[in-house]
């Protein structure tokens, strides 16, 4: 694994970011245009830390999207 620079380079709290090949916040540096819903959404996608339930982790990203579309739909 290459070694990443500034906080790019350690997790507080844990390792599961770690062992995943593109952290999330890799991707939201990489895409701007996320609003921070989405960028929720995708962190709970992505996790899968031994002990989350799975189906729990989807909701929460459901719901972080859910209030993204309520948002565009009152522009």
């Amino acid at each position: 694994m290459k070694t990443k620079p500034g906080t790019l380079a350690h997790q507080v709290g844990g390792t599961h970011y770690k062992t995943m090949r593109i952290e999330p916040w890799e991707i939201f540096d990489a895409h701007p245009q996320l609003t921070h819903y989405e960028c929720c959404a995708i962190k709970y996608i992505l996790r899968n830390k031994p002990g989350n339930d799975r189906a729990t982790e989807l909701k929460k990203a459901i719901h972080y999207l859910e209030h993204q579309v309520e948002l565009e739909e009152t522009k």
